[in-house]
Parts: structure tokens; sequence; C-alpha cells
């Protein structure tokens, strides 16, 4: 990635950041939700297939913006724009607590909020079949969004940073 890009990606306001997150967060079950809508029609495989795969773009182009924001200061592996190794300041460290605990919330409120659809769906006399069409779909977010969460969380609080820093 360039370096006026990655700059760009540094100061975006906080308002901006948090949008993408949004969108990061929502564009997944959005795409999946489009596929499991569309799969019972009479609408060509192919096309829907291209339908999942816009709608799932700006997730992908969100979460790598998430990850080029963190730039290592999850890991504690921060590099410079120079390409200098540095260390994480008690600012950045503090940050890093902050999102991990976040990330951790925001990831128990979903997994509540599935369990309790989840019970009132079955509670109601429906039955839950588990296969590869339901599970896949629920695997791949797990993938997706548990390394993710963490970076989406740095960008959803960190405060805009000054110009000219």
């Amino acid at each position: 990635m360039n370096t006026t890009l990655s700059r760009e990606i540094e100061y975006l306001p906080q308002s901006r950041r948090r949008l993408l997150v949004a969108v990061a967060l929502a564009g997944y079950p959005v795409a999946v939700a489009a596929l499991a809508g569309l799969k019972h029609t009479s609408v060509n495989r192919w096309l829907i297939l291209a339908v999942f795969l816009l709608l799932l773009m700006p997730t992908l182009v969100t979460l790598a913006v998430g990850y080029r924001y963190a730039r290592g200061r999850i890991d504690g592996r921060c590099a410079r724009l120079d390409g200098r190794r540095v260390r994480l300041d008690e600012r950045d460290l503090a940050l890093r607590q902050q999102a991990y605990a976040l990330s951790h919330r925001v990831l128990t409120v979903i997994l509540i909020a599935a369990t309790a659809i989840t019970e009132i769906y079955l509670t109601s006399g429906n039955t839950l079949q588990l296969d590869a069409n339901t599970f896949w779909p629920a695997a791949m977010w797990v993938i997706v969004y548990l390394p993710a969460l963490p970076s989406l969380m740095l960008a959803w609080i960190e405060i805009d940073q000054p110009a000219d820093a």
C-alpha cells in the first residue's frame, strides 16, 4: 500500500471510520441474507453468486481498511510509515486494551442475540436442521470477524488525530 493512501487511511475522521466499521460488520450478514433469499428463486445461480460477491465486496474493502488503520497496534508490532519499527507508547497500549475489551463486548452481544433468536425460533414449534447450508455461513462469520473485531473496534474508539501529528 503506498504512503499517500496509508496517510489518508490513518487520518480518516472518526465519523467516517465508524461508518466503515458499521459497513464491515453489517456487510456479510446482508450478503448471506440476500443469498438465502435468492437461493429459492428462479434467478440464475451465477447471477445470485454475482449479487452475493457484489454485496460482500464493501465488507472486504472495509476490513482491509480496518486492518491498515490498526497498522500493527493490535498485535504489538507497530511500524511507522517510513518502515522503522517503533514500540507502542502508553496511549497505544491503552487503546489496544480498550479495543480488545470492546470487541469482547460486541462478540458477547452478538452471541447472546444469536442464541436468543435461535431459542425463540425453536420454542415457536420450528426445527433447525444443521447441515452445510446452515453451518458454513456461521463458520465463515467466525473466521472473518473474530480476528477483525479488535482492529475494527480500535478504528471505532480512537479519537481524531490532528493532521500534522
